[in-house]
């Protein structure tokens, strides 16, 4: 539950600032010079001034406050008590330091003592809802929820017509996940004032990522005949940016166009449509210089922030800050607004004093996870720190799932050192984990803090299997503990994922990203696959033709130095395009065996150094077309020398091998620009055969692959009964009794388009084959 009320509220008076009980300027600045004091940690001059303070005037009741504390931390508690019960003698608010009395016993522990005192208070004054929310407090702290309940509705039925105890059962709901009795209770709350606005942040904190939902309940609200489900649905779609239904909202629902909270809102929405003087004019019936509300003041500083108004968005932010020095995001947003870290420290210093008096945050344990997200258990956790505030990121998973994959969410929490509970602040959308043999292929969370007011949180997951391939996430945080997904992608084993100088970068088949912010605002910046080699690598250019194909632009045999880096780049926009959108695979492996089964995929990247000396194929393929998967066409041929060398001869050609086959010949270096080679297993004649099948690839006259040759495997039954008398000639007889012959067209397919250049090309491919067959086919037996 997240407490409305601190400890030391009082004491966070800063240099400059001013105290709501005291006039006098003098004392203003004694309790800023004590307060610094204070959050320097030197005592004995807080004490000092303290003291002075209450020498001039016994009535200041922060003075007595401030001294208690310092006992308090010095683990003096019993001069701390005896400090207030001379403050509440003195001073006219008594019941301020009465409940500050109580939380004096609370820190020791004397929770008998902290109750009975509460309870005089209540039954003192039934309406003072400070003693009612210390009092609640510590019953959840002690885990009594239902005595924490109960008096929060002893409130309600003390003072009903008041919204404010309302929102405070709300919260004690929402703290033990009973989310449908808490949004009952705001709807109480607005039922009695619609224009509370406390109640609309109340709503905005529960549904926290979750709009659709909340558009969903805000429609069913309205359905009731209550104007806030109008506002709770403008909510909704401003955190979804549907600016336009904002405005809508606004429009057709008359009853709201009075309320506060749904003005600045549709001005803020006109404002992010670029409607300047709509929105001007909606807040030109507010009188500005009169609200005092801090939940309304925070809704304009954020309008006068986005409209640039910096120094009225200042003065704004100033005033709420007098109102209430413990508004903490009035800090942020005065940081944000003028880049001066005097209010980061500020703020900092506004939480030291109740850091000094709690225990430090433990690590949360399963248990506690397991009691805030039943049925999850926890993949990893990261701390965030803003400064001011902790959270726990945690990575939980659902202990029950199907077969296959499981739910995962990123889920925020913090601890509350008063009560010393662990409490939910935010939660993702589930996302599908694969799980694999019992275990979870869960990759990396990573978190980095780039500025006081946002965080990064990044994480991997699995979704293929032993393959690598996964998904990568990636959200920011504010201070509020308020996550948002920013980015998404799929990624591969070879890819990277990090952090650099505050900033993700990640590298997937679509090229490098880097995700940061700068100032205030998120950039995502991207450099394409294509250009991701270094400057001094030897380029590779390759084209893409229409007919899916991808084949080498210019040089397919290229040398190159043992350790030189190379680069595989595309020659033109079309091809770089498909590179860059990730539609085209590439693979890299020895010329040997050239198998895609056998060889390393290049999921990401476009460069490669090659350390060892020897014949590497390069393939590129796209999706669209039909390659041969146990031996395809290289795109590229590497021969890799070791510098002191020139090339070892076979410059014009280079070895093809089947393993299917158990085969190898020597082909033509350029063979492989228009020449498709596929394995297959077929059956012919009532015979099995295994067949090397060469084609020309006509993209011009045939507009498709041209049967060339083939160098087929069979039984001596099959060739002696059936293929001895057809179009093929024999090559090699093994002992075992299997036959290798080549096949060869029956007649030119080429003869409607004689003539031809395509006919010319063919007939060339067709010697040259024919003749690496004679000269240099062997059995690798």
């Amino acid at each position: 539950m997240k407490r409305l009320w601190y400890v030391v509220a009082a004491l966070l008076i800063f240099i400059g600032g001013c105290s709501k009980q005291v006039s006098s300027e003098m004392i203003q600045e004694k309790l800023a010079l004590g307060t610094k004091y204070l959050l320097e940690e030197n005592y004995e001059e807080a004490l000092l001034v303290y003291q002075d303070i209450i020498e001039i005037d016994k009535k200041v009741e922060e003075a007595y406050k401030g001294i208690s504390n310092i006992f308090v931390i010095q683990g003096n508690p019993a001069e701390a008590e005896t400090i207030i019960e001379e403050g509440i003698k003195a001073v006219d608010d008594k019941n301020s330091l009465r409940v500050h009395l109580a939380e004096v016993y609370e820190v020791q522990e004397k929770n008998e003592e902290a109750i009975e005192l509460y309870q005089e208070i209540i039954d003192e004054d039934s309406r003072y809802l400070q003693a009612y929310i210390g009092l609640s407090n510590l019953y959840y702290s002690n885990d009594d929820v239902a005595d924490m309940i109960a008096v929060l509705e002893e409130a309600i039925n003390q003072d009903p017509e008041n919204p404010a105890p309302y929102l405070l059962v709300a919260e004690a709901y929402e703290s033990i996940g009973d989310r449908e009795s808490a949004i009952s209770y705001i709807k109480d709350a607005h039922s009695l004032d619609p224009s509370y606005y406390l109640g609309y942040e109340i709503i905005e904190q529960l549904f926290n990522g979750n709009w659709e939902e909340l558009a969903r309940l805000g429609d069913s609200v309205l359905a009731e005949g209550m104007a806030a489900g109008a506002i709770w649905k403008q909510i909704a779609k401003f955190h979804l940016e549907q600016y336009e239904e904002v405005v809508a909202i606004f429009e057709d629902v008359e009853v709201v166009q009075g309320n506060v909270k749904a003005i600045t809102l549709t001005a803020l929405a006109e404002l992010k449509l670029d409607h300047a003087e709509k929105a001007t004019e909606l807040l030109a019936g507010l009188n500005i210089g009169e609200i005092e509300d801090i939940t309304v003041l925070k809704d304009l500083v954020q309008f006068y922030q986005e409209a640039e108004e910096t120094d009225l968005a200042v003065e704004l932010a100033e005033k709420a800050l007098i109102i209430d020095e413990t508004a903490y995001s009035f800090y942020l947003y005065l940081f944000e607004l003028t880049d001066d870290e005097m209010y980061i420290e500020q703020l900092s210093a506004v939480t030291k004093v109740e850091n000094l008096l709690y225990k430090e945050a433990p690590e949360i344990s399963d248990q506690e996870v397991s009691t805030l997200y039943p049925g999850t258990e926890v993949l990893d956790q990261k701390t965030i720190s803003f400064g001011f505030v902790d959270y726990t990121v945690l990575a939980l998973a659902a202990t029950q799932s199907d077969e296959w994959f499981i739910d995962l969410e990123i889920a925020i929490v913090s601890y509350d050192r008063r009560t010393e509970k662990w409490q939910r602040v935010w939660e993702s959308s589930p996302f599908e984990l694969y799980e694999e043999f019992d275990n979870y292929l869960f990759g990396e969370l990573l978190v980095t803090n780039p500025n006081p007011t946002n965080a990064l949180i990044g994480f991997a997951y699995n979704f293929g299997g032993s393959s690598g391939h996964h998904q990568i996430e990636v959200l920011s945080l504010d201070y509020a503990g308020l996550g948002s997904l920013r980015w998404s992608a799929e990624n591969f084993r070879d890819g990277k994922f990090d952090i650099e100088d505050n900033a993700f970068v990640i590298v997937n088949p679509q090229g490098q990203f880097t995700l940061q912010f700068q100032g205030q605002q998120f950039t995502t910046d991207h450099i394409p696959r294509s250009e991701l080699a270094p400057a001094d690598s030897k380029e590779l250019l390759f084209t893409v033709r229409d007919s899916g194909r991808v084949i080498a632009a210019n040089e397919q045999r290229v040398t190159v130095n043992k350790g030189e880096t190379i680069a595989v780049v595309p020659a033109d926009q079309k091809a770089k395009d498909q590179f860059d959108g990730g539609e085209l695979g590439l693979y890299i492996g020895d010329a040997s065996t050239m198998s895609l089964a056998h060889v390393n995929y290049w999921y990401t990247w476009n460069s490669v150094t090659l350390h060892e000396p020897g014949w590497y194929h390069i393939v590129l393929e796209s999706r669209n077309y039909d390659y041969s998967f146990g031996s395809p066409e290289p795109t590229f041929i590497i021969e890799v020398i070791d510098g002191s060398q020139t090339s070892n001869g076979r410059a014009e050609s280079t070895l093809y091998t089947s393993s299917r086959l158990g085969i190898s010949l020597e082909l033509p270096n350029d063979f492989y620009n228009d020449i498709i080679i596929e394995e297959i297993k077929r059956e012919s004649g009532g015979y099995e055969v295994e067949s090397v099948v060469f084609y020309y690839l006509d993209e011009t006259e045939h507009q498709d692959k041209v049967f060339l040759s083939a160098i087929e495997r069979f039984t001596r039954e099959a060739w002696d009964d059936y293929f001895s008398y057809g179009f093929h000639s024999l090559l090699h007889e093994e002992s075992n009794g299997l036959v290798y012959a080549k096949e060869e067209p029956g007649e030119s397919p080429y003869i409607p388009f004689e003539n031809s250049q395509e006919q010319d090309t063919y007939f060339k491919r067709f010697d040259q084959l024919g003749e690496a067959i004679q000269s240099t086919f062997k059995v690798n037996r």
